[in-house]
């Protein structure tokens, strides 16, 4: 592996050219769709000359350009030519359009926007709201168009003007004022309560990924390191790119997770390491089986949200040596990374208790789910979760260097001051953990979807996870929704079912029988159709908790609700309903 010195390292664009002098006749990037393959040098030279073209477009060191484009070597290209010339790109989500795509322009104040001509249609259409405020929107064929093939190229796009761009770098003084802390992207919130917010993403950070990650990995210039995570995101934009290219190694992009695609892709192009989100495994699981699947040479998959109650299933099912589960957020701050490397089911990461809080990147803190509100002592500030108490993770925070969200508001929605001391200053992450005596730390729930139910605190992933035990459950989506005369709220499940199951009711209610009696889900939604869900596949939960269990309001999904005296859930009718709602029935 390369050993970076840190002479001269300041930006993204320093890294890969200091990679770039070792490996440049390693290939860097396969795309599965378009057959591409480059080099490390061949890509060096497509950066330059995407460079030379925003330069002779008079884009300014300092300024924002949106990049909007489907996964494909000219994403990378394209913001490493601009990170040359010290200009900001912001990473938007291919599935905004409308008034959600004029948001994610105007939060990080984009100065100008490439976009795929697969996107061009939707944004034509929304032209009006989406483009008011751009200098400049500049169509690119993204994978659709081959390095090497200008026939297809068309006059509106920006290709063949990059294409005959000088390959010369440009000179580095253009970037010289830049400094490590400065953003490089801007990378957008999941948006599964409200609007995204647009996190700023440092040149620092993603440098410490690569350097991070390839050594947890233990990877190497022989990997090809598989990525079928959208590239606007810091999952697959980041720990995947940096990672694979601080190693050597040949990043294999796919433009969209396939569940059927995935082991064929694996085998074809020799993966031997991936990056996931635990849903992409969740769909592996729930796929049919078939007695093959263990032969491949994917030795290490890195990522989050791999739940326990299927962890060892998958690593056997699908034979990989190594897990690198992690916990993290895109705004978080730069700070000791909470990972698990020791394939220890469940654990999104290991601090050892005897230097736990000397990195002051780890506190878990007692929480009110009910006022929603930090748990404070008599002197006012916060008090410490014991080892197996759930608590929201804090960081703590160099006001000096973090930055946050492109907005000051925003960002000081997520800061925690005089949490233990006057004058101290902590991020905010939102996230319930636990984290037992060995130091290894559980991820609960997200605060918002945690609810109180009979005087208890209910963790949705811990009956999402039981409903998905049985065979018929493909996928749940738990929250907690309001009834009438009670307090707290019920526990009700949204569930898509296996295609070819049979479901039974009873078989649900004895399934969650395994959950404390507070846990249980009071009322089940049977979807037509697949839930709502964020690009990165987190479940959105708000419209479902406002529809509630009315019958009226739910569309053609039929409902359930528990019945004890029967064992079994029974069907909510408008009759029923209004019985619950007058107290009528019990849970």
């Amino acid at each position: 592996m390369a050993q970076l010195p840190q002479d001269g390292i300041v930006t993204a664009a320093d890294y890969y050219e200091r990679l770039c002098e070792q490996y440049a006749e390693n290939e860097v990037l396969v795309s599965v769709h378009t057959k591409e393959r480059y080099t490390y040098a061949q890509l060096d030279s497509y950066a330059n000359r995407v460079a030379q073209w925003a330069l002779a477009q008079d884009v300014q060191p300092g300024e924002t350009v949106a990049l909007m484009m489907e996964n494909c070597p000219m994403f990378i290209a394209t913001w490493l030519g601009l990170s040359k010339i010290a200009a900001k790109i912001a990473c938007i989500n291919t599935n905004l359009s409308g008034a959600n795509l004029t948001h994610a322009l105007t939060v990080a104040s984009c100065d100008r926007a490439i976009v795929s001509t697969a996107y061009k249609a939707r944004i034509q259409a929304d032209a009006d709201a989406s483009t008011v405020s751009l200098r400049s929107l500049w169509w690119a064929a993204g994978s659709g168009l081959r390095d090497d093939d200008l026939a297809i190229s068309c006059d509106s796009c920006i290709d063949l003007a990059i294409a005959v761009s000088s390959s010369a770098r440009p000179d580095r003084s253009i970037r010289a004022s830049v400094l490590s802390t400065d953003a490089l992207f801007y990378m957008y919130t999941s948006g599964t309560t409200g609007r995204s917010k647009a996190a700023v993403f440092s040149h620092y950070r993603f440098i410490g990924a690569g350097v991070t990650w390839a050594q947890k990995m233990q990877l190497s210039s022989a990997d090809n390191y598989y990525c079928a995570l959208p590239l606007y995101h810091g999952n697959g934009g980041v720990v995947a790119v940096s990672a694979a290219m601080r190693a050597g190694a040949t990043l294999v992009l796919r433009e969209k997770f396939s569940v059927r695609g995935f082991l064929p892709d694996i085998r074809k192009h020799g993966c031997t390491a991936t990056i996931y989100i635990g849903e992409l495994w969740r769909y592996l699981h729930n796929s049919p089986r078939k007695p093959d699947d263990a032969q491949n040479c994917l030795r290490v998959a890195a990522g989050n949200g791999l739940r326990g109650d299927i962890w060892e299933a998958v690593v056997e099912r699908f034979g990989v040596e190594r897990i690198v589960e992690h916990y993290g957020q895109t705004e978080m701050p730069s700070a000791h990374p909470m990972i698990n490397t020791h394939g220890v089911a469940g654990s999104c990461g290991f601090i050892p208790p005897v230097v736990r809080g000397e990195c002051g990147t780890e506190k878990l803190i007692r929480w009110d789910v009910e006022a929603e509100c930090v748990i404070r002592n008599g002197s006012g500030f916060a008090v410490e979760c014991a080892e197996d108490e759930m608590g929201e993770a804090v960081v703590q925070l160099d006001t000096e260097t973090y930055s946050g969200y492109s907005s000051k508001e925003s960002t000081d929605k997520v800061v925690y001051r005089d949490l233990f001391e006057k004058g101290d200053c902590w991020y905010h992450s939102g996230d319930l953990l636990k984290v037992n005596s060995e130091g290894y730390f559980f991820f609960v729930d997200r605060i918002g979807d945690t609810f109180r139910w009979k005087g208890e605190n209910v963790a949705t992933t811990e009956v999402a996870e039981a409903l998905c035990e049985v065979p018929a459950v493909l996928e749940a989506n738990v929250y907690g929704v309001q009834m009438a005369s009670t307090e707290g709220k019920a526990g009700m499940g949204a569930i898509l079912l296996s295609d070819g199951q049979q479901f039974e009711a009873a078989a649900v209610y004895r399934q969650c029988a395994s959950l404390p009696a507070y846990a249980r889900p009071v009322f089940l939604r049977l979807r037509d159709g697949e839930s709502l869900k964020t690009s990165t596949f987190k479940f959105v939960k708000h419209a479902y908790q406002k529809q509630g269990f009315d019958p009226r309001t739910v569309g053609g999904d039929k409902l359930l609700w528990r019945c004890d005296r029967s064992k079994t859930f029974l069907p909510l009718d408008n009759a029923a309903y209004a019985a619950i709602q007058r107290g009528e029935v019990r849970f």
